[in-house]
């Protein structure tokens, strides 16, 4: 199981990676267009919602990435053999 479980995290790391700097790139995009706005309350919802677009764009463009790692584990999972009901290890 912990096998596994180490193999799904490295399958996510690229993804999360991934879905982290598209974030953070929104975040940038976003604070460069709520600095051109000049306070002006109307282009700033404008890039607040130009960011909510893109964030929500990058978490729809990782979860493909997710869903693999998801099913390698859940099969990894389904090839484990099953444990001993008391729990105890066979001899």
């Amino acid at each position: 199981m912990e096998n596994c479980r180490s193999t799904r995290q490295a399958c996510d790391a690229p993804v999360q990676a991934a879905l982290d700097a598209a974030i953070a790139q929104c975040k940038a995009t976003l604070q460069a267009a709520k600095a051109a706005c000049n306070g002006d309350p109307h282009y700033i919802e404008q890039a607040e919602m130009v960011a909510f677009q893109c964030r929500d764009d990058a978490r729809d463009a990782a979860k493909p990435g997710f869903a693999a790692c998801r099913a390698g584990f859940k099969s990894c999972v389904q090839g484990c053999p099953p444990a001993s009901p008391s729990g105890a290890f066979p001899k």
